[in-house]
């Protein structure tokens, strides 16, 4: 495997426009060195890890005490930060008036198993009427054209343990809507159309954005529930399925609507 040995000389450059969402300068050199030893690590992407990673020999590279730091007692906001970074890729892509812009947001309801998963905790699932086992996280991505961009991930804590974050409580589909579409702004003119997973797709999250006067739609999964407004849809993959130009009537037994 190719190591990278030696970063664009416009990375710095570009770094830099990150710097107004840090009202400490030092964290934004924090930033800067981290985005580095990501970037320079091949497969040391963890914490403790970042700074063995390094493949520069100029000694720069930030101690894991900083890192933790960064993480953990750093006064930034994920949520601006993440506003920077999409602004900086609306102004490479020349997005603005008449543009669309798509805001994926997903995770998977797939039930997990092991021992090791940090990342999951137990959810209730609608569909099932009980609880499984989900992630927590609450992913997405920026699409323009057929540019794909990381955008903001948020990360769900259970009810019982958000007091010690001194958080409000709020479901994942709450954190879709509130925490990742709303402080999303965009270019004058430019517009907005939500993907939601089929998990996230309902009457009051729909309306809330369309309020917002952004478009929303569900990405259909041929294996997922889907609850679109009013109707509620049970897709399975077993065999081909054709919809009626109508969309009054199915073939196969594999897909069912029920009203």
């Amino acid at each position: 495997m190719l190591g990278v040995t030696r970063l664009p000389p416009w990375f710095e450059q570009a770094l830099s426009a990150f710097e107004p969402a840090f009202s400490d300068s030092r964290n934004a050199d924090s930033l800067k060195h981290l985005v580095s030893a990501l970037i320079l690590a091949e497969t040391q992407w963890t914490v403790s890890g970042l700074s063995q990673g390094i493949s520069r020999p100029d000694g720069n590279a930030k101690s894991r005490r900083a890192y933790d730091y960064f993480f953990e007692g750093a006064d930034w906001s994920a949520t601006d930060l993440a506003q920077v970074h999409a602004e900086y890729v609306f102004d490479q892509l020349q997005v603005g008036a008449g543009d669309d812009v798509l805001l994926h947001i997903d995770d998977t309801f797939a039930g997990k198993t092991g021992r090791r998963h940090g990342g999951v905790a137990r959810l209730y699932n609608p569909v099932e009427g009980e609880t499984e086992l989900g992630n927590k996280l609450v992913t997405s991505c920026l699409q323009v054209g057929e540019v794909y961009v990381p955008y903001l991930a948020r990360m769900y804590v259970p009810e019982d343990l958000a007091t010690d974050f001194d958080e409000p409580f709020k479901k994942k589909t709450e954190i879709a809507v509130e925490e990742i579409v709303t402080p999303l702004q965009l270019p004058a003119g430019a517009a907005l159309t939500v993907v939601f997973d089929s998990a996230y797709y309902g009457d009051e999250r729909v309306a809330t954005i369309q309020n917002q006067g952004h478009n929303v739609v569900c990405r259909l999964k041929s294996d997922k529930h889907v609850s679109p407004q009013g109707v509620v849809w049970t897709q399975r993959v077993d065999a081909g399925v054709r919809i009626d130009d109508d969309h009054s009537s199915w073939e196969g037994e594999n897909l069912r609507r029920r009203k």
